[in-house]
């Protein structure tokens, strides 16, 4: 596992800690753990970068998902203006994170 910078708060950068915080208050922890689960579950321990490759994916895949419905919901708004840049969120980072 590669150790966190220390840059924010533990994180490569504070987009990431947001993306991270946000999807954690936001009440789908559980069910983001049970996909990260099931997708580490798919795979050995040597294969460990292809599971953090393919949740890494899926996060990005619900990011992109909550965007598409911020103009709907003013919740997904404010989450989305937390974060800022989403070019910044790093994927990878997160997905290794939630697989601890």
């Amino acid at each position: 596992m590669k150790e966190k910078n220390e840059n924010y708060l533990g994180w490569s950068n504070r987009e990431t800690w947001a993306v991270s915080l946000n999807l954690r208050e936001s009440g789908l922890g559980d069910e983001i753990a049970d996909v990260g689960g099931r997708i580490a579950g798919s795979y050995s321990d040597s294969e460990r970068n292809m599971a953090i490759a393919e949740f890494a994916e899926y996060f990005s895949e619900l990011l992109n998902d909550f965007r598409d419905m911020r103009s709907e919901n003013p919740e997904i708004m404010r989450v989305f203006d937390d974060i800022g840049s989403m070019w910044r969120v790093d994927f990878y980072e997160l997905a290794e994170a939630w697989l601890e």
